[in-house]
Formats: C-alpha cells, sequence, structure tokens
C-alpha cells in the first residue's frame, strides 16, 4: 500500500491533517523536526502500521529519502512561517522554505512521487486589492512571502516539464484547535484571553482577514490529492469572508462569555490593509467549498471542543 508524507506533520495544520488521514485508514509518514509537537500522543489513537513518524529536516537529503520510501503522495507543509523573524533572519528562512522545497521535489520526482502538493501562503499577494483570485501577479512583502512564491516558481517548474504534478495551495488566515501557539491575531487573543490580558488590536481594527478553519484547510489539501487539475495548480484555500479585526475581537469577546477588554495600540508599519480570497477556481477544479463559519469555529475553540475528532467535526460541517 502507498503511503502520504507530510511534511512539518507534527504542526498546526499538519498535527489536523494527519489525524484525519489516519481516520480514513490511510497509511501516513511525518517528516519533522519537532519544533512543535501539536499530534503529542499520535502514537496511542492509531495503529502502528498507519503511522510513522521520522524527525528530521527537508534540508536533509538523507532524511527526505528516508521518508519517502512507499510515498506516492507528499504533503509539504514544513516551512519558517514567523513573518518578522524572516525580516530578521532571512537566510534561514530562504533555506527552509526555498532550499528545502528544492530537496524535496527533485527527491520526490526521483522516487516516482505522484503528486506534490505544496502549502503556500495569501502571503504572496502583499498589498494587491481583494478579491484576490490566483491571477493575480505576486507582490510580495517579507522575505517569508518571497520565499513562497520561489517555493511555487519551484513546483511550477517540475509541473511543466513534466517530472512532478504539484499542487500549491495558497492558505490564508487559518486557525482553529491548537492553533494559540502560532503568530496569527487569533493566536495572539487566545494567549491575551489566558493570561487575563486585553485583547490589544493594531491601529483602527479595521483592517480585514479572510479567516479559514482548519478543518477546511485539511479538507482542501485532501481534495488537492486526486483531483484533476485541468492545468491549474495554484488555488485560494479561504472562505472569500472579509472579517474585520475589530469584528473577530467581538466574536471572541462573545463567544467567551465574560468580560474581555479590548484596546488598540499603534498601526503597525507596511501592514496590509485589506485581504479576501476568490476561491471560485478552487470550487471549480477540487470541488472545496469552505464549511465552518468564523462564529462557529471560534465557539468550538472556547467551548471546549478541541477533541482529537477533528475529522468528525469536518464531516459534520
Amino acid at each position: 500500500m502507498s503511503r502520504i508524507l507530510v511534511t512539518g506533520g507534527l504542526g498546526f495544520i499538519g498535527g489536523c491533517l494527519v489525524e484525519e488521514l489516519i481516520s480514513r485508514g490511510d497509511r501516513v509518514t511525518v517528516l519533522d523536526n519537532r519544533s512543535s509537537n501539536s499530534l503529542a500522543g499520535a502514537e496511542d489513537f492509531s495503529d502502528p502500521p498507519l503511522l510513522k513518524i521520522l524527525t528530521g529536516d527537508v534540508r536533509v537529503r538523507e532524511d527526505v529519502k528516508s521518508a519517502l520510501e512507499g510515498v506516492s503522495v507528499v504533503v509539504h507543509l514544513a516551512a519558517a512561517v514567523d513573518v518578522q523573524k524572516s525580516v530578521e533572519d532571512p537566510k534561514t528562512t530562504k533555506e527552509v522554505n526555498v532550499e528545502g522545497t528544492s530537496v524535496l521535489l527533485a527527491a520526490s520526482a526521483k522516487a516516482g512521487v505522484r503528486r506534490f502538493i505544496l502549502a503556500s501562503s495569501a502571503a504572496v499577494y502583499g498589498a494587491r486589492a481583494p478579491p484576490l483570485s490566483e491571477d493575480v501577479s505576486p507582490d510580495p512583502l517579507s522575505p517569508y512571502a518571497s520565499s513562497k512564491v520561489a517555493a511555487e516558481a519551484l513546483c511550477d517548474s517540475y509541473a511543466a516539464t513534466g517530472q512532478l504534478e504539484t499542487v500549491s495551495l495558497r492558505i490564508f488566515n487559518a486557525y482553529g484547535p491548537r492553533a494559540a501557539r502560532g503568530s496569527g491575531v487569533v493566536a495572539l487573543f487566545l494567549r491575551a484571553m489566558a493570561t487575563g490580558e486585553p485583547l490589544t488590536i493594531s491601529g483602527d481594527g479595521e483592517q480585514t482577514r479572510d479567516f479559514v478553519h482548519v478543518n477546511d484547510v485539511v479538507k482542501a489539501v485532501i481534495l488537492s490529492k486526486d483531483a484533476a487539475l485541468k492545468g491549474e495548480r495554484a488555488f485560494n484555500v479561504a472562505t472569500s469572508v472579509p472579517t474585520t479585526i475589530n469584528r473577530l475581537a467581538e466574536i471572541i469577546r462573545a463567544a467567551a462569555a465574560r468580560e474581555l477588554r479590548v484596546i488598540h495600540g499603534p498601526a503597525r508599519l507596511h501592514e496590509v490593509r485589506q485581504s479576501c480570497a476568490d476561491i471560485s477556481r478552487a470550487r471549480r477544479v477540487l470541488g472545496f467549498e469552505p464549511s465552518v463559519p468564523l462564529e462557529r469555529g471560534i465557539g468550538d475553540i472556547l467551548g471546549g471542543s478541541e477533541s482529537r475528532d477533528g475529522g468528525k467535526r469536518m464531516a459534520e460541517g
């Protein structure tokens, strides 16, 4: 039986994806450097033949070669994702996100992998005006965003030369259970709640984001494994619903069912003002349809619905 390799499979999105794949009976190999561990205890809930966890680095050819044994589909989630750290240390971001992707692509093509799915980012669009379709030209505003543009270009080159089928999923503002350790605004608000601090909004709070629940991200990845691509390789993973940060704070306050103080701090320099995806291509080609509204997703998190039945919740959505 073939396997699915998930790099970064112990992270936030990776952990949710691996749990869903295992629940479906798929055989999964995880390659992760264990910088995070959202899938802690995974060995306890799956049959050993279904899940193999390897500690390693996508930049190391020997690690990648071992992880690709018997693999037919690669989902490449491993990345240096902190935008501010990418500004401070662009070299590491390039090594992980670009050179690591290059190593993995080359080894995947050699191993006869059928399809390679890259986790890209809405950051590739920069400050382009929404609604953002995949035909909008990239406008990266950070080393992190530039690294994702470069990683997509590498994937496209392998597909164009017939070496490997590739898909790039441009994930917008993902949130969900176990995301509190992340760097996004939902994670920042959740951490503030946990420590009793106020929810701090940068600037006037009227900047918009397209928040997509991790269950919907997982759904998009699974659909990408077998979809007929029709010559299109990049897809937005989002909801097409713009939400202001002020509205996000209101939703969290309502779901928390307790008094939470909200304050406004200085606006962030060079922050994208408006962001919202056009997901018509993902609907048409992948059959993707987001199913978790933001209010319900936040309510599930704050209501304690952070159990391991993410796949069950996704199916019910």
